[in-house]
């Protein structure tokens, strides 16, 4: 469950809390029960579960994990840093590889929708999925386990450093065995939707409606839980890069198929 909160003073009154319980953690036809605690500033507590009666759940096909205005949800990992700017989610990066991740976890299969904008030719980024908890590496540098433990695909235009498919923006970075299709045309500065959808461990990228890669992940040898499927208990995450310039992301939208 995933929960977050808007406003407030020091004893959370007048706050607003959300919570969140990913469809795929629900049996079917199963009821889900929760009681509500408050304390007052006197430290009095008190329960209400609207005698007895559940409060009402209404299902959210795609879920918008950006608010435009603030990092609730996201947590950062590694060097560098994340901003808002002008509605957007905005890398910084530091000395090192930089992480920012969403703790709401992912579906088996998922899209995942988010607007990208370069703000020059140079930048390099990346959009990384199906990773475990950066934190649960013992990393000296946890951006490292979105690397090590999931899948990503590239934001670089250049397709550095040689020029190869499989380095460029949309495909999926280094990944032997993928088709990669041209890139539609695009406009410096303007902002490109990405699409990555998720059926199993069949991939597919589309920016600005075109698919620009496909992909189907057949394991790593070297590291047998890379990209796993989400189990209960064990959650996989996405996340964003800060690698080199200001890469820019709005619009960030998760949703799975019924």
């Amino acid at each position: 469950m995933i929960l977050d909160r808007r406003g407030g003073g020091p004893h959370k009154n007048n706050e607003v809390w959300r919570a969140v319980v990913p469809a795929a953690y629900l049996v079917a036809d199963a009821k889900l029960e929760y009681w509500i605690a408050a304390t007052d500033a006197t430290g009095q507590s008190s329960w209400d579960n609207r005698g007895g009666a559940n409060y009402p759940l209404v299902p959210n096909e795609q879920i918008a994990l950006f608010d435009g205005r603030t990092l609730v949800g996201w947590a950062m990992a590694g060097r560098g840093a994340f901003e808002v700017i002008a509605d957007a989610l905005s890398s910084k990066p530091g000395d090192g590889l930089g992480l920012l991740w969403s703790s709401f976890p992912m579906a088996a299969d998922f899209d995942l929708a988010i607007d990208v904008l370069t703000t020059s030719e140079w930048d390099n980024s990346g959009i990384f999925v199906r990773f475990r908890d950066p934190e649960s590496f013992g990393y000296e540098n946890t951006a490292w386990a979105a690397v090590h433990d999931g899948l990503e695909v590239q934001i670089d235009d250049k397709a550095r450093p040689a020029g190869a498919a499989h380095h460029r923006t949309g495909a999926f970075y280094e990944m032997p065995g993928q088709s990669v299709f041209p890139l539609p045309a695009s406009t410096a500065g303007a902002y490109r939707r990405f699409v990555v959808r998720a059926r199993g461990h069949a991939y597919t990228v589309s920016i600005d409606g075109a698919v620009v890669c496909s992909y189907t992940f057949a394991g790593d040898p070297a590291r047998a839980d890379r990209a796993a499927m989400p189990v209960r208990g064990a959650p996989r995450f996405f996340g964003l890069q800060a690698h080199t310039g200001n890469v820019r992301f709005r619009n960030v939208h998760l949703s799975s198929p019924r």
